[in-house]
């Protein structure tokens, strides 16, 4: 199987675009047969209803509905997108994930909460978290719709995740809402500082206290694009600072970094 061409974390969809209306039809193709969909704040019906399948092969198999969704999930069979985290330089690997969820667990999250993945990418340590919390309890946001291809088609599978219902959303417009839950643990580990442009990243926060109960917490990691001090405005208050474990999967990196915000009501 030849690589697809193009860089994995490259790909964007410009709202109304051709690149955009291809990615809805992609997300057409995936959620026809993934047994967890990717869902979005927007109105897909348009779109799912007018999709029709490209012209079919006589041995396509019976997973896919189109030679176009065959080529789709073949590029996750080379797992490009274990290599889309870090750079060159820095290189930050797949199996930190691991390190990232066993942190988690340190700072008290336990199978009965309910977790917000900010930025859940295709799930490095989504695929840890999914098993240990409760059935329903997971959910996911990413602003990339191949890394939610990729964590649906493949890594939820790859698994056997689907048992635990984890919920999975297509959004660049901070709909945290979107749920109708409060949770009580917000992860937002490298998500916000990579929110554009860049005056929207302190109503990152101000939708993380938005969703998160009285007394949830939020982690965020590395130190968040906004003052730590005027987070208190929207009642999330510095609780600690904290290095919880150490990761034989980093090489000259910095430690993994959490500050913990408690949510408190607002005066």
């Amino acid at each position: 199987m030849a690589a697809t061409a193009g860089k994995w974390w490259q790909e964007r969809e410009d709202l109304g675009s051709p690149s955009h209306e291809e990615a809805l039809r992609r997300l057409a193709r995936t959620n026809r047969t993934a047994t967890i969909t990717i869902e979005t704040v927007d109105d897909l019906t348009r779109t799912v209803e007018a999709f029709e399948p490209d012209a079919q092969a006589g041995d396509l198999d019976e997973r896919f509905v189109d030679e176009a969704h065959r080529a789709q999930y073949e590029r996750f069979l080379h797992e490009e997108h274990h290599g889309q985290y870090g750079s060159a330089k820095a290189p930050s690997p797949w199996a930190l994930g691991k390190c990232v969820f066993e942190s988690l667990v340190v700072a008290g999250v336990r199978p009965g909460h309910r977790l917000l993945d900010f930025a859940c990418g295709a799930l490095r340590f989504g695929q840890w978290l999914i098993p240990y919390l409760d059935e329903g309890n997971y959910f996911g946001v990413d602003a990339h719709l191949p890394s939610l291809e990729a964590a649906a088609t493949y890594e939820i599978p790859l698994h056997e995740l689907e048992s635990k219902r984890p919920r999975l959303l297509w959004d660049a417009d901070l709909s945290l809402s979107h749920f109708g839950l409060a949770f009580d643990w917000i992860v937002d580990y490298n998500g916000s500082r990579r929110v554009r442009p860049k005056r929207l990243r302190p109503a990152v926060f101000e939708r993380f206290a938005g969703v998160l109960s009285e007394g949830g917490r939020l982690l965020t990691s590395p130190r968040p694009a906004v003052p730590v001090e005027s987070l208190a405005e929207v009642g999330l208050v510095l609780s600690r600072r904290w290095e919880p474990v150490e990761c034989p999967f980093i090489l000259g990196r910095s430690p993994i970094r959490w500050l913990e915000f408690k949510k408190q009501a607002r005066r």
